[in-house]
C-alpha cells in the first residue's frame, strides 16, 4: 500500500499538545535550520550537490539506529530501524547489505555537473574513436552538449549547466560554442575540507558524551579581528596563541583533583582556537 501522509490538521485545541510542538520539533527545527544553511554554503561553494548529503544522511541515521540498540545489547530489527529514523524499509534492506569492494568502480557523482561530465566520458555517442571524450558543439541534433545536460542531469537548462560547470573548472568553452572536457570531478576547495574538519570535533563530543542530559552544556564564542603592520608580525602571533592555547589546557588540566582514589564526578571540556590567516587576495 502506498504511503499516505496525514490530513492537515485544524487549529490544535489540547494546550499541552501545542506546547510540545512549539517547544520540541519547531525548537530543533530553527536551530537545525541555520546549521544547515551555513554548511550548504559551505558544500555549494565546491559543487557538493544534495544527492551527496541525501545519501550520506541515509547511512548515518541508519548507523545511529543501530548503536542505540547495541548499546542496549538487544538486536535491533528493520522494522525498528526505519520506526527510529524515518527511512523507509526498502531504504534499510539496501543499507542492511554489506558493500562490496569499490575498487575498479566507478564514482557516485556528487552533483549534476558530475552525472554530466560522468555521461560525457563513458556515453559512445559523446566519445570520438579511442574513447575519449570529445570537444561537443552547445546545440544540434546528434551529439550535442544540449543533449548530453538533457540525458544526463534531467530538467537543468544546457545553459546553466555549462554556467556551473565553467565555474567549477570541468569545461571550457571554445570558438562557435564549442564546450571541451577539461575534467570529470569539480575540485573541492581547501576552505570547504578545513571548515568541515573543524566541525567535526565539536559534533563527535556531543555525540560521544557519556552523560545523556546535557541541560548543563555551555558554548560560547568570541571573535576577534586584531590588525598588523606587517605579514611576519601576523604569523608571530599566530605561534604565540597556539603556545598560550598550549599553556591553556595544561592549565585546566591542573584543575583535576590528584587524589589517587578513583574520581566519581567527571567534567568534559572542549576547547577550540581558530585563526584564520588572510591570504594574498584578501590584503
Amino acid at each position: 500500500m502506498k504511503y499516505k501522509h496525514p490530513k492537515p490538521v485544524g487549529k490544535l485545541r489540547n494546550s499541552s499538545v501545542r506546547r510540545y510542538t512549539q517547544s520540541g520539533s519547531a525548537a530543533i527545527e530553527a536551530t537545525l535550520s541555520t546549521i544547515l544553511n551555513d554548511l550548504a554554503r559551505i558544500l555549494v561553494t565546491s559543487g557538493y550537490g544534495i544527492d551527496g548529503l541525501h545519501r550520506l544522511s541515509k547511512k548515518a541515521y541508519f548507523d545511529a539506529a543501530l548503536a542505540l540498540d547495541a548499546g542496549a545489547g538487544r538486536k535491533i530489527s528493520k522494522a525498528r530501524i526505519a520506526a527510529l529514523t524515518g527511512l523507509t524499509r526498502v531504504d534499510v534492506t539496501q543499507l542492511s547489505i554489506r558493500p562490496r569492494d569499490n575498487r575498479g568502480k566507478s564514482p557516485i557523482p556528487v552533483n549534476r555537473a558530475q552525472r554530466v561530465s560522468f555521461g560525457w566520458a563513458s556515453d559512445l555517442k559523446y566519445c570520438d574513436k579511442q574513447g575519449r571524450p570529445s570537444v561537443l558543439p552547445f546545440r544540434g541534433r546528434g551529439g550535442s552538449f544540449q543533449r548530453l545536460v538533457k540525458t544526463y542531469s534531467g530538467d537543468i537548462p544546457a545553459r546553466a549547466m555549462l554556467t556551473e560547470m565553467v565555474r567549477l573548472g570541468m569545461v571550457v568553452s571554445e570558438a562557435n560554442e564549442s564546450i571541451r572536457l577539461l575534467r570529470l570531478d569539480s575540485p573541492i576547495a581547501r576552505r570547504t575540507t578545513t571548515s568541515l574538519r573543524a566541525l567535526s570535533p565539536w559534533i563527535s563530543f556531543l555525540a560521544n558524551s557519556e552523560d545523556n542530559d546535557l541541560r548543563q552544556l555551555t558554548a560560547n564564542t568570541i571573535r576577534l579581528e586584531l590588525g598588523f603592520e606587517s605579514l611576519p608580525q601576523l604569523f608571530a602571533s599566530v605561534r604565540d596563541l597556539q603556545g598560550r592555547a598550549t599553556s591553556f589546557v595544561d592549565s585546566i588540566r591542573e584543575l583535576s583533583s590528584k587524589e589517587a582514589r578513583v574520581k566519581r564526578h567527571k567534567l568534559y571540556v572542549s576547547i577550540a582556537l581558530a585563526t584564520r590567516v588572510p591570504q594574498a587576495s584578501d590584503s
